[in-house]
């Protein structure tokens, strides 16, 4: 009778590498974002610039009402863009601000000041940063309540990728200050155009005051929540699960082997 040999067995160490490349390369397959708060109907009221500047409607009308309340504080104007360095674009009244809106065009910065234009270098850009002035400082104001009890320009982004991925963390008003630099014809890292895309999703994350749009409720959370973080799927679960189990029974049966031999 010749000589016993030890089964052929695959080293434990091998069997580990491939465990933890099999959960890897599940978790790059099956993370998804975390939603941000999870805003309810009613959390926030936003309007866009067409609504803003059309006087038949519920935006329209409360601008006509509230403008001069809301901007008293700076002597009734309402200034978009940067005085320095840059241009500038300003409104005295709410009628002007009103007759500017929708504004429309190529997105582009300012390429002089202004004084109650009714058109602009900037095309639609220089109206979606207007409108998203106006929603958060008639939010500040108290005059676009909702259930919420925050102030929309408070609102923190969050869950943005790729080239806007360096907006993470900016409260709505720090990005509006972004904005108006950019429309002023500042560097700031960020295309217009892409800041354009943002802009529309502000003004439009809760339109009306109705459901909160899908961009409010993934790039969205209040000041003091976390911002979204990659979180396994259920998917990812079960499957370190179930290759758990298979791991530790691979482990019992090379354990087996080696006492026999």
């Amino acid at each position: 009778m010749g000589p016993l040999r030890a089964p052929q067995t695959t080293p434990i160490r091998a069997v580990v590498m491939r465990f933890l490349f099999m959960l890897f390369v599940l978790s790059l397959v099956c993370a998804r974002a975390a939603r941000a708060d999870g805003w309810g109907s009613g959390a926030f009221v936003t309007y866009d610039q067409a609504e803003w500047g059309d006087p038949s409607l519920a935006a329209g009308i409360l601008l006509a009402d509230g403008y001069g309340s809301v901007y008293s504080s700076t002597g009734d104007l309402f200034v978009i863009g940067t005085a320095s360095p840059g241009f500038f674009a300003e409104f005295t009244s709410g009628l002007d601000l009103g007759d500017f809106l929708p504004a429309s065009g190529t997105v582009g910065p300012l390429n002089a000041d202004l004084e109650n234009p009714t058109t602009t270098s900037a095309g639609i850009f220089a109206g979606e940063v207007a409108g998203l002035k106006l929603n958060i400082d008639f939010s500040a104001a108290g005059l676009l309540q909702g259930t919420s009890g925050l102030h929309f320009g408070d609102l923190v982004l969050t869950g943005m990728t790729g080239a806007d991925s360096g907006l993470n963390g900016l409260s709505v008003s720090q990005f509006l200050s972004l904005d108006d630099r950019a429309l002023g014809g500042a560097v700031t890292g960020f295309t217009i155009t892409d800041l354009d895309i943002e802009l529309a999703g502000l003004n439009n994350a809760f339109d009306d005051g109705t459901q909160a749009s899908s961009f409010a409720q993934d790039h969205l959370v209040a000041p003091g929540s976390t911002a979204a973080m990659p979180e396994p799927s259920t998917v990812m679960l079960l499957a370190i699960g179930i290759f758990g189990v298979a791991f530790v029974g691979r482990k019992r049966v090379l354990a087996k082997n080696i006492i026999r031999i």
